[in-house]
């Protein structure tokens, strides 16, 4: 039972996937032992209000580490471990396309940017960068 669930980047085409690495491709990293911090902090609108345009600003702290007992039993597979740690960060700003939903609540649309860095960065800096979309759903 082999753990690879840490990351949600999709190559031009990212969703963000809360308490996951928004950087790392589905099966970049393979671990049987691991441990993954998430953190984020949600200014919420206090730092950006424009008239009745309010967006939510978020900071996020991603950090994992992980071990595979025997790589040599994974044949075939391109992938990589962990032990070194990895490490991203970025910034998420929700709502800001924010509609009302049949009355009842509110959808709001977002975008974000995170960027890798840390032992498994990769040496091209536009590769350690992604962009993701975010979707919410509220009843205030």
């Amino acid at each position: 039972m082999l753990f690879t669930g840490d990351g949600s980047y999709i190559r031009n085409w990212s969703v963000l996937v809360k308490n996951s690495f928004q950087t790392v491709s589905p099966y970049e990293f393979l671990s049987d032992k691991y441990v993954n911090l998430h953190y984020s902090h949600n200014f919420g609108s206090l730092l950006l209000h424009i008239g009745n345009w309010k967006p939510a600003i978020s900071v996020v702290q991603n950090i994992g580490w992980g071990s595979l007992s025997h790589p040599e039993y994974q044949q075939y597979v391109d992938f990589k471990t962990r032990e070194k740690g990895l490490y991203e960060s970025g910034v998420q700003l929700d709502n800001i396309l924010r509609m009302k939903y049949l009355n009842v609540a509110y959808m709001g649309f977002g975008a974000g940017a995170y960027y890798r860095y840390g032992p498994y960065a990769s040496a091209n800096a536009s590769d350690n960068l992604a962009f993701t979309f975010s979707m919410t759903f509220s009843s205030k």
